[in-house]
């Protein structure tokens, strides 16, 4: 008769700095964004709690603060320099949409020039959904880079 050892599974060790480490008090609010911590999660602003609130900075705000995206989006060709406010309006509508649903998937900062622009977030789903809804609604050149445990990512996307 064989016997079957059950399999633990076992999980390596935190490697992201701004995940949290110990759970938040309930409620609490992020006293950057806004966005309120209550029954386990980050929810967005309009499920605003009443009565005693902590402060407790969201995972995305600490990013912001310590200048470390998760993601980096780099956009650049002419087709851009023709079009980079409808590009760029793009971009902020698929982060508002996103931000509905996941509060901590974020804009941390967009910089453009009349040649190219850079964007940064503070996950890496804002950052590929970005990417695709480029390709999708304007055709061109994505590519995606992973960084060590996929905890960052680089999209790239041009369009000449």
């Amino acid at each position: 008769m064989n016997k079957t050892m059950g399999t633990r599974r076992v999980f390596p060790e935190r490697q992201d700095e701004y995940e949290a480490r110990e759970k938040y008090p309930e409620p609490a609010v992020c006293p950057e964004c806004g966005d309120v911590f209550r029954n386990g999660r980050w929810t967005g602003r309009k499920m605003f709690p009443s009565g005693d609130l902590y402060l407790a900075k969201c995972p995305a705000c600490s990013r912001k603060d310590g200048n470390r995206p998760a993601g980096d989006i780099k956009i650049s060709g002419p087709f851009f320099q023709a079009h980079q406010a409808e590009i760029l309006n793009r971009i902020r509508r698929i982060e508002r949409k996103e931000r509905g649903t996941h509060p901590l998937e974020q804009i941390i900062a967009m910089h453009s020039e009349p040649d190219y622009a850079d964007i940064s977030t503070s996950g890496i789903h804002l950052a590929r959904r970005i990417g695709d809804a480029l390709r999708h609604s304007f055709k061109g050149d994505l590519s995606y880079s992973y960084g060590k445990g996929e905890k960052s990512i680089r999209v790239i996307w041009a369009r000449n």
